[in-house]
């Protein structure tokens, strides 16, 4: 597995920033070779998050084969459980369940979400559109 960092100087600042000051928040969003946690795998998972005023770190997670599929898993795992709020796309339907299913699948007795975390979805605001 292999993990890239980088950093992104940015003066923009996201309205679920504006609305949530103060709070820790992670940008995330995963990469399947299928919508079956059984039959398919992750091999990405990126994240952002604003590290200071006017910087995000940009983190991706890459499994380069299946092997590394676990690490991947343990380490966002490790890493989510710091934040206050998390934003994804579909998190609660799709990402958080997938990769509690794959983790269950690898032998791996870890929950993927910080229960005192508040959860957004960018698809529960877009889809009336």
């Amino acid at each position: 597995m292999e993990i890239i960092k980088k950093q992104i100087n940015t003066n923009l600042c996201h309205e679920i920033e504006e609305r949530f000051p103060g709070k820790h928040i992670l940008y995330y969003d995963i990469e399947t070779t299928g919508l079956s946690a059984s039959r398919g795998m992750v091999y990405l998972i990126g994240t952002a998050w604003r590290k200071e005023d006017s910087c995000y770190e940009i983190r991706q997670y890459f499994a380069y084969n299946a092997m590394d599929e676990k690490d991947l898993i343990l380490e966002f795992a490790r890493s989510i459980r710091s934040f206050d709020i998390v934003v994804s796309f579909n998190g609660e339907n799709f990402e958080l369940p997938y990769l509690n299913k794959t983790a269950e699948n690898l032998g791996l007795y870890v929950h993927i979400q910080n229960h005192e975390a508040v959860s957004l979805e960018i698809y529960k605001k877009i889809t009336k559109y």
